[in-house]
């Protein structure tokens, strides 16, 4: 009697095991991304810029008054604080 209470803990246990795994891909898929459009609060100065395609990183950061915080090449983009000089 003993090996049938251990055969059937080790299929219950395997039983378990594969659940999980099936399971895991699905639990662990992302969510879409949402575009945020407006903010209600107190503004930062700090942006994410992603660039078009082609554009020069180098040269927007070279015309910007920025402090570059990140930079990204998943997005071709960078983020950090940014000031606005008026004349």
């Amino acid at each position: 009697m003993g090996n049938l209470s251990s055969y059937t803990t080790m299929q219950f246990f395997a039983a378990v095991l594969t659940a999980i795994a099936l399971a895991a891909p699905i639990l662990a898929t992302p969510t879409a991304l949402r575009t945020v459009e407006k903010f209600s609060g107190e503004k930062t100065g700090k942006f994410i810029v992603e660039l078009k395609e082609g554009a020069s990183k180098i040269n927007v950061l070279a015309s910007l008054n920025a402090n570059v915080t990140h930079d990204w090449s998943l997005i071709h983009g960078f983020a950090g604080k940014y000031y606005v000089i008026a004349y």
